[in-house]
């Protein structure tokens, strides 16, 4: 199968001249996340060899309060004893994470006295090999914190422990617990409550932030902002968890949307799609895309920006993706009507269609069904119309038996074709059904009338939150080398190793390696990239001019090192070298030869050894 990306025509020139004086990475950055509290010590070993060869220097894992004391007042420490000497063996330093309580203690927060307990046996016990201690996670959500999550129930939380700890050796150090994203009211609300004073770094785990690394920046610099505001600004901040899930595409994804397109007289297998992925203009919609998890069947897939809509060849590609949620902006949304009018198929996949307009600063607004008129489409929900808040799915009539797949649960937007025109067919392709209600969520609507294509709608949501193996290895060192450029002391990679795969789950594949302890790509990407930017390098310098990417460093050995990718297309570019390039690998470590006329892809490659890089981008 080819993936082919369309690149813009836009001329861009990038000069990277040589790095202004940049600060070493004096400490090592490199940390991954393992469950080691219910691994198997035998396996223990076997992933501690693994990620010592692969450059990583910390692992951070739960430190339960709930393994410790299974029985009130009956302490074991044996696994956690073996876990510190293992470490200790392969040179990795852990960051334990001091969390989740007995249910004889529950919620931890409201047993403050029977908590400090806890965190004094277990600080007393291995405050010589463990220097580092992280107050819970992401406390934040309901997902982690026992009831109420907030600043009230956490800060004095933070504050007893933090105080526990400083009386055992004030030399250890605090690690505020790791938030879900980058949650700035959360954070501040702490801060206010004089969370500041109770820990010496902090931490976030800013998943998905516009899906991908480069896009981090903003929210970045808000927190450090934020954290100056308060007086903290001399605090690190590491990231205790960043990374992406490498789960195959769902089966809704798998089988029964190419089964869909086949109704609709669409082969996938000679079918070429183009997808919208403006990351600059488009939020969430402009999450970073991989064609393989949505299209798994598909000729081809092509990464179009909204300005290339209008020219858009509906020979070339019969399909348009134009967003990944309810969200577009609508500014575009007459090159959207004549894509359909040139006979092209629009392909509305997340939800209800069309339904706000999506600002370039991530803000939207609702516009409800204002554009489904437009499109010969619309929809209805119990809030709107007399129908069921929820129905069960059936297959409609004549595609009982064209889903592999069982089919979600249930469905409530349910689809009609009140605003079809003569000419126009509706073909229901599952439907909601409740007792003599029948409501279309999958549909396909046949336009022969002002508009000559096709649309095809579901009004599922389904989630595209998973990423190949291979486009998993591409991000791992992008999240590396931005977040390191932006002053991010340490970064800790979920997870090491992935757990539980026969599942179609997101959970069950963040790892470097496979359950059975085998090589994803991603480890060879983290390999390579603690070779080329091993501690002790000159801080990262990145810089982003549009989807053209570059960063660059010094090494310990005196060399310096380039690495160049693009944000989501491939990019035909013109490379200028000043100086001898002594190596040059993708971020697999496989070797690689770069002409004067290129391509950039989102895989970065390196480069050791010139003084200057100019890329050009070609019309």
């Amino acid at each position: 199968m080819e993936y082919r990306i369309l690149s813009s025509c836009a001329a861009v020139l990038l000069c990277a001249g040589s790095a202004m004086a940049a600060g070493k990475l004096e400490k090592n950055p490199y940390g991954v996340c393992s469950h080691w509290n219910w691994t198997p010590v035998n396996e223990v070993v076997r992933e501690a060899a693994q990620a010592e060869q692969m450059g990583a220097r910390w692992i951070r894992g739960d430190f339960n309060w709930n393994i410790f004391e299974k029985k009130p007042g009956e302490w074991n420490f044996s696994q956690a004893d073996q876990i510190v000497k293992i470490a200790r063996e392969h040179r990795l330093s852990i960051l334990p994470i001091l969390d989740f309580q007995p249910k004889w203690r529950y919620p931890a927060w409201k047993h403050p006295d029977a908590w400090a307990d806890f965190v004094r046996r277990i600080v007393t016990r291995y405050r010589n090999d463990l220097r580092y201690w992280e107050v819970w996670n992401e406390e934040d959500g309901t997902t982690f914190w026992p009831e109420n999550p907030g600043p009230t129930t956490y800060v004095p939380f933070l504050k007893r422990t933090w105080e526990e700890i400083k009386k055992i050796d004030p030399a250890l150090q605090v690690v505020y617990g790791g938030t879900s994203g980058i949650p700035m009211d959360f954070i501040e609300g702490t801060f206010k409550l004089g969370a500041g004073n109770y820990f010496d770094v902090m931490s976030v785990h800013p998943y998905w932030f516009r899906g991908v690394p480069e896009g981090l920046v903003p929210r970045l610099q808000a927190l450090k902002k934020l954290m100056a505001q308060y007086g903290l600004q001399n605090k690190p901040i590491w990231f205790t968890e960043i990374g992406w899930s490498s789960s195959r595409p769902s089966p809704y994804f798998r089988t029964v949307m190419p089964a869909v397109f086949r109704r609709a007289g669409l082969e996938p297998s000679r079918t070429a799609v183009a997808v919208v992925s403006d990351v600059d203009r488009m939020f969430p919609s402009g999450l970073h895309l991989d064609p393989v998890q949505v299209f798994p069947e598909f000729k081809q897939v092509k990464i179009i920006s909204l300005d290339q809509i209008k020219t858009l060849d509906v020979k070339e590609f019969p399909v348009l993706m134009p967003s990944t949620d309810e969200d577009f902006p609508m500014s575009y949304i007459s090159d959207l009507r004549d894509y359909v009018k040139r006979g092209g198929t629009l392909f509305l996949a997340f939800g209800a269609p069309l339904y706000y307009d999506q600002r370039a600063d991530g803000s939207r607004e609702s516009v409800g069904q204002k554009h489904m008129t437009t499109f010969h489409i619309g929809w209805d929900a119990w809030w709107l119309a007399k129908v069921p808040k929820q129905a069960q799915l059936k297959p409609a009539t004549g595609f009982e038996t064209a889903f592999s797949t069982p089919l979600p649960a249930t469905g409530n937007r349910f689809l009609h074709d009140r605003n079809l025109k003569p000419g126009d067919r509706f073909i229901p392709v599952i439907e909601a059904v409740e007792g003599n209600f029948r409501g279309p969520v999958v549909a396909i609507y046949d336009l022969n009338s002002d508009l000559r294509g096709k649309i095809i709608v579901s009004t599922l949501g389904q989630t595209l939150e998973g990423v190949s193996p291979r486009r998993q290895a591409e991000l791992l060192p992008r999240i590396y080398l931005v977040g390191l450029s932006q002053g991010v002391e340490r970064i800790f990679w979920y997870s090491l190793r992935s757990h539980n795969e026969k599942l179609d789950t997101l959970e069950s594949h963040f790892g470097t390696l496979h359950e059975n302890l085998e090589k994803k790509p991603a480890f060879d990407a983290y390999l390579t990239l603690t070779k080329m930017l091993p501690a002790g390098s000159q801080v990262p310098q990145f810089q982003r001019d549009g989807q053209i990417c570059r960063a660059t460093w010094l090494r310990p050995d005196g060399k310096r090192v380039w690495a160049i990718w693009s944000v989501s297309m491939d990019l035909a570019v013109t490379l200028e070298i000043d100086g001898k390039i002594e190596e040059a690998c993708n971020f697999l470590g496989e070797p690689v030869t770069l002409p004067e006329n290129t391509t950039l892809t989102p895989g970065l490659i390196y480069l050791t050894g010139p003084k200057k890089i100019t890329l050009h981008l070609r019309r």
